[in-house]
């Protein structure tokens, strides 16, 4: 039943933005599925023990040096989009802790999108002339990756700090896990199933992306 025409006028004039928030916090969850899609095909299609040149598209070899980092690339730009969401419904009253931590992540997403499609487009043969460059790119996602891990810390406890709800607690905690679960990843052997060690990032941002799917009414 409708609350009365008072309170359907200020649903309406309130859904473009909630809208657009609620479609990004959906992005942000499906960043996280393309994330772990790609972190369990890295598992899955291996380094190939011989290299070739010209690998027919249903390879391994093509999987993972073609595919693998498309689908990276995606999951950044989706996480991305949560950045934004939150940025959207949250950044008034934010404190300084939130606005670093948004820009770092935000720099750090960017970076990792563009070293990865770089690395799609181009391809090892691509690049095997140039080898500073594909060093070049190689460094660049390095510290890219630096940067995200070091922004999603400091916007995590952001986050945790400023949680309102279950779901953003949530977030906020897994976000400060992701670079204790990375360490844990250089000390412990795992084999395949090292890249279950990076689930805690993916699952924050499945979790504010959901709160934001859920909770989008401070959108402006």
């Amino acid at each position: 039943m409708s609350d009365g025409p008072a309170a359907d006028r200020r649903r309406d004039d309130r859904l473009p933005g909630a809208d657009r928030t609620a479609l990004l916090g959906a992005a942000a969850v499906l960043g996280s599925l393309c994330l772990v899609v790609s972190a369990g095909g890295e598992a899955l299609f291996p380094v190939p023990d011989s290299y070739q040149f010209d690998p027919a598209l249903t390879s391994p070899q093509f999987v993972r040096e073609r595919v693998l980092p498309l689908v990276t690339f995606a999951g950044a730009g989706g996480h991305l989009a949560g950045l934004l969401g939150a940025r959207r419904r949250d950044r008034e009253g934010a404190g300084l802790g939130w606005v670093a931590g948004w820009w770092l992540t935000a720099t750090g997403l960017v970076a990792v999108g563009a070293a990865t499609a770089a690395m799609a487009l181009l391809g090892p043969a691509g690049v095997s002339a140039a080898v500073l460059l594909e060093l070049g790119l190689a460094l660049g996602y390095l510290l890219a990756l630096v940067l995200v891990g070091v922004g999603i810390t400091v916007f995590g406890v952001a986050v945790f700090r400023r949680a309102t709800s279950s779901l953003e607690r949530v977030a906020g905690a897994l976000f400060l896990l992701t670079p204790v679960a990375l360490a844990a990843w250089y000390v412990v052997d795992l084999g395949r199933l090292g890249w279950v060690t990076g689930l805690p990032y993916p699952l924050g941002w499945a979790a504010l992306g959901v709160d934001l799917w859920r909770r989008p009414a401070d959108a402006e």
